[in-house]
């Protein structure tokens, strides 16, 4: 005997329960389609953001840049280098070269009691006295050298600044460097030479100087390190 399906009439199927049942089933489809479009559109968006060009446009191509690089400005940054790195080599230098000039004229001052001062004239620091006035000249000449050498990768107007004082500092640095070992020799030479005239003068003069040479590379070294 086949089995009889119980007929289901229209007013059932339509009945508060069932039409509450169809109600969620299409509410969680209505959910699950629009779900599933918001993870289409981030997986595209996902997809767009993670798509880089591996070869330039070109299938299995070398990746091509899209810039090129400037000579000028390529030449300039090589010469902005070099100098700044000159410029630190003078800067360490320039504050070794102070310090050896504050040992000589400190030297230089207790010579100067020996000999001027009532000291007895013992000559017992001329010695140090001279390698440290070679020592300051070779150092201070090879500052310089380094700042002189220094490329220029453009032109700085002329105005008052730190540059500017430290400028004006080394060149009177300069001017008692050399005047400080023209005096030194003449008076030395006339001293070894047993010739006592003006000897105290010159030798006065030489220690004003040295005193006036460490001040400008004092103000020269501080208007470049602050």
């Amino acid at each position: 005997m086949r089995a009889r399906i119980p007929k289901v009439s229209r007013p059932q199927l339509l009945s508060p329960a069932n039409q509450s049942r169809i109600a969620v089933i299409v509410a969680v489809l209505l959910g699950l389609a629009t779900m599933t479009t918001f993870a289409g559109q981030a997986y595209a968006s996902d997809k767009k953001a993670l798509d880089f060009d591996f070869f330039g446009g070109q299938a299995g191509g070398p990746a091509t840049p899209n810039h090129t690089v400037d000579p000028a400005a390529a030449e300039i940054e090589a010469k902005s280098q070099t100098r700044r790195w000159m410029l630190k080599v003078h800067q360490t230098l320039g504050i070794t070269t102070w310090a050896l000039m504050v040992g000589t004229v400190v030297v230089g001052q207790l010579n100067y009691n020996q000999l001027w001062g009532g000291g007895g004239g013992s000559t017992k620091w001329q010695t140090p006295h001279r390698v440290l006035v070679l020592s300051t000249s070779i150092l201070f000449t090879t500052t310089a050298a380094f700042s002189i050498l220094a490329p220029k990768p453009y032109d700085k107007p002329l105005r008052l600044d730190t540059g500017l004082v430290h400028r004006i500092a080394v060149i009177g640095a300069t001017l008692g460097m050399v005047s400080e070992a023209v005096l030194g020799w003449i008076t030395t030479h006339q001293a070894d030479a047993g010739n006592p005239n003006n000897l105290r003068t010159m030798a006065r003069t030489h220690q004003i100087i040295g005193y006036s040479t460490l001040g400008f590379l004092t103000v020269a070294g501080m208007v470049w390190v602050f």
